[in-house]
């Protein structure tokens, strides 16, 4: 396993057609419907959310107060017997521009505040910091999402009736 990776791939596969495994999985989700009196933020009470378009599909879990979701983007592309689904984990592209903002504006918060000798080791520190979570700050949320990734993967073999060996398929 990568410490600091790329997002992780998903390859599974299935005896169902492309269209019967956009059908269920629509069934089988909460479709992304935004509220401000949840404490997941979204309408609904299906442990997963996201939705299918034609072959393509997002999905995600449902996360309590304010955790950053995984967000399971894919395809199914039909194979000769069945489905073969495959997608990237990653986190939301808003996740990601905000988890750099944050570290571009440490950046500008500590060339702000430059000045005598006793913050020169605090502006060090804190433009070290800064550089940091904005180059692998998104790649840190990843690993901290693994069991997100587990559980979507889980949810996907039960729904779909996958598994990850092209073989048994």
């Amino acid at each position: 396993m990568k410490f600091f990776g790329s997002p992780a791939p998903l390859l599974l596969y299935s005896d169902l057609s492309p269209d019967e495994c956009a059908r269920r999985l629509t069934r089988a989700v909460d479709i992304p419907s935004f509220t401000l009196f949840s404490l997941s933020n979204y309408r609904g009470s299906k442990r997963f959310l996201g939705r299918a378009d034609g072959r393509q599909f997002r999905l995600f879990r449902r996360v309590y107060f304010r955790n950053v979701p995984l967000v399971l983007s894919g395809s199914f592309l039909p194979r000769q017997q069945g489905t073969r689904i495959a997608g990237t984990f990653d986190i939301g592209v808003i996740w990601n521009i905000c988890i750099r903002l944050c570290g571009i504006s440490g950046l500008i918060i500590a060339y702000s505040t430059r000045g005598d000798d006793v913050s020169l080791w605090f502006d060090v520190v804190f433009v070290c910091s800064a550089l940091i979570i904005a180059a692998v700050g998104p790649n840190i949320v990843r690993l901290f999402g693994l069991d997100q990734q587990r559980d979507i993967t889980d949810f996907l073999c039960v729904q779909l009736e996958a598994g990850d060996d092209s073989s048994a398929y």
